[in-house]
């Protein structure tokens, strides 16, 4: 089963570049695993149920960002 958010999303490439759509969607598998960022229109066909739910605001989605600095 996927879990697809849409709405406004904003992320970045390692690179720093800023991605933004105002009608996008995040597909989440079963584990928490990311499967899609993106634009709404190119969402791929996702094999298994899917419950959609849709953001009332923007939303920051920061894949795989990790706090690995120590002291």
């Amino acid at each position: 089963m996927y879990t697809v958010h849409t709405g406004a999303i904003a992320t970045s490439r390692p690179t720093g570049e800023l991605l933004t759509w105002r009608d996008g969607a995040l597909a989440v598998d079963e584990a928490g695993l990311i499967a899609y960022v993106g634009p709404q229109e190119s969402l791929p066909v996702l094999s298994g149920p899917v419950q959609q739910v849709a953001w009332p605001y923007p939303r920051l989605i920061l894949p795989g960002f990790v706090d690995a600095h120590c002291h």
